[in-house]
């Protein structure tokens, strides 16, 4: 199962959702679905927003368990 840790990303950075979304372009609706782990899915270009907004690698949102 892949857990999303966009909320510990953003927590570690002291960041809140609205600065986030000015700094990335992502849409709110989008960063509320992936905080609070409800997004089925992901585009490359959000997460590469992401990485870029919040200085991070793809692998720090994302956490693998069996």
């Amino acid at each position: 199962m892949i857990e999303l840790r966009l909320h510990v990303v953003m927590a570690e950075r002291r960041i809140n959702m609205t600065d986030l979304e000015k700094l990335s372009g992502v849409n709110r609706n989008t960063l509320h679905r992936m905080y609070h782990g409800k997004a089925a899915r992901v585009d490359l270009e959000v997460i590469d927003k992401l990485c870029h907004a919040l200085k991070c690698e793809p692998g720090d949102l994302f956490n693998y368990e069996k």
